[in-house]
């Protein structure tokens, strides 16, 4: 008989953790697995993107399909009505939108987890997924609720095993129930999709470019500082380019930098993507410049199109990069990214060492071996 399985997850905006869900679910065994999934708000690029096979249930429609004025301010309203009600009364939830008879429930992204734990369901396997080092200013409100909920979960998923030293720092007697699973990297699509052909590149080598979600906490601001300085010292020009999307006050932050610090020729912000592989395939240089990571799934894209890879010291790319051995990991900090990027671009020799170990780098990540870990977990009864 099939494991009926239900994943949680916020939305399915153009994230990481977002793109690594629905990877998943056009991939794991459907003989073996009824698959059911749960998305608070109806946003985001993936929404689309989901198989057929999966029974998706929407708590709330995304702010972003109403227009601005009441009716957005109303939409605002009944969403905010909609998640409170439904975590205070979850019984009501599983009865009304949910079914009562889940096998397993996975919260695929930690700020869910404390959802899964207030599941009435009290047979279901529950599943904590990890992806952020847990003290990680990023969640330092909302820690002590996740840490507090990972004591309730049957089996916790760390994407790398310095995001599961996270949480042991805090919970060492959890120790027992984290299982390390790194996200899949398929290098042959990956290379494939690479090959498409796009028209809104036409940019002077060298290239830096940065691909994520438009957040504070992933230090675009600090990148386009770096960037600014080296151009003003006229010793390593480039082009900069940001692909990505996300919080709307953080991007007009940044175009308001870019046009202070007078690089508007040459930072571009392109936007979200739903392939970015043409435009990392064309660039010279991958720069990471989070202030915090879980496992960063760009960086080993990164590698797996050859694209010497800069990184900030943040716990997933150092343990991907493997401190240094297959990219340069820097100091978190505006002057750590700007001296990367200029002995990245004026040391082709270290430029070749990496570019020949790339592909070791990322052999950890095939898509077979890592959904093989994922469905033995979900089958496994504790």
């Amino acid at each position: 008989m099939k494991k009926k399985v239900l994943f949680r997850i916020g939305s399915l905006r153009g994230g990481g953790a977002e793109k690594v869900l629905v990877q998943l679910l056009h991939n794991i065994n459907y003989n073996l697995f009824d698959i059911h999934l749960c998305v608070n708000l109806k946003h985001g690029v993936y929404v689309n993107h989901l198989p057929e096979k999966v029974n998706v249930i929407f708590l709330a429609d995304g702010l972003d399909d109403i227009e601005g004025g009441i009716h957005k301010f109303l939409n605002k309203v009944r969403n905010f009505t909609y998640h409170h009600f439904y975590r205070k009364n979850p019984k009501i939830l599983y009865g009304y939108k949910l079914d009562k008879d889940y096998d397993v429930e996975v919260g695929f992204l930690q700020d869910i987890i404390p959802d899964i734990a207030l599941s009435p369901i009290q047979s279901s396997k529950k599943i904590g997924w990890v992806h952020f080092d847990i003290n990680a200013d990023k969640l330092k409100r909302q820690k002590d609720k996740i840490l507090s909920a990972l004591e309730k979960m049957d089996s916790i998923v760390a994407v790398s095993k310095m995001v599961k030293d996270s949480i042991l720092l805090n919970k060492p007697h959890l120790k027992s129930k984290i299982t390390v699973i790194y996200n899949a990297i398929d290098k042959l699509e990956i290379e494939r999709k690479s090959k498409e052909n796009i028209l809104d590149f036409s940019f002077e080598s060298p290239i830096v470019i940065t691909i994520g979600s438009l957040m504070k906490y992933k230090g675009h601001d600090r990148l386009i500082d770096a960037h600014a300085n080296l151009i003003k010292n006229r010793e390593t020009r480039h082009h900069l380019i940001i692909l990505g999307e996300g919080d709307k006050e953080f991007t007009t932050q940044l175009n308001k930098q870019i046009n202070v610090l007078g690089v508007r020729s040459t930072v571009h912000l392109l936007g979200f993507k739903e392939n970015p592989y043409p435009y990392l395939l064309k660039a010279d240089y991958f720069v990471l410049s989070s202030r915090a990571e879980g496992f960063s799934l760009v960086v080993a894209e990164a590698l797996a199109l050859k694209k010497p890879v800069i990184s900030t010291y943040t716990s997933g790319p150092v343990e991907l990069l493997q401190n240094g051995k297959y990219g340069l990991v820097v100091e978190n900090s505006t002057l750590g990214i700007e001296n990367g990027i200029k002995r990245m671009m004026l040391d082709s020799k270290l430029v070749a060492d990496f570019q020949l170990k790339s592909s070791k780098a990322i052999l950890r990540f095939t898509p077979k071996e890592i959904i093989h870990k994922i469905e033995q977990i979900l089958i496994k009864n504790d």
